[in-house]
């Protein structure tokens, strides 16, 4: 991940751990997963992706 990113991807994974519920964190976790791809960060956003399909 190039290094200018890693505080916005920071802040991006603290919103998703600071969300009231599960169902909130969830739609967090997707919107971030799209902007990740806008981002050309593909492989974050597939660990991303996984990390929420795993019961």
């Amino acid at each position: 991940m190039p290094r200018n990113w890693v505080k916005e991807v920071s802040r991006m994974l603290q919103a998703i751990h600071a969300s009231e519920g599960l169902e909130s964190a969830r739609n967090k976790a997707v919107a971030m997963e799209t902007k990740l791809r806008d981002m050309k960060l593909s492989s974050v956003a597939d660990w991303l992706g996984s990390a929420w399909k795993r019961p």
